[in-house]
């Protein structure tokens, strides 16, 4: 993509491409029915780290 003299580079066509693939998943789901429960048990945290 090139425009008025920007050019992207790889890197930030992945990003982009992660932001819009994001946005299409949650789209269709609440935060907490959002299919990403993979990335808190990779990370090892919670999901809400303020509930009590």
């Amino acid at each position: 993509m090139y425009w008025k003299g920007i050019r992207f580079s790889n890197t930030a066509y992945l990003f982009m491409s992660v932001l819009i693939y994001l946005h299409v998943i949650c789209d269709h789901h609440t935060f907490s029915g959002a299919p990403f429960d993979w990335v808190a048990q990779w990370l090892n945290a919670e999901r809400n780290h303020f509930a009590a």
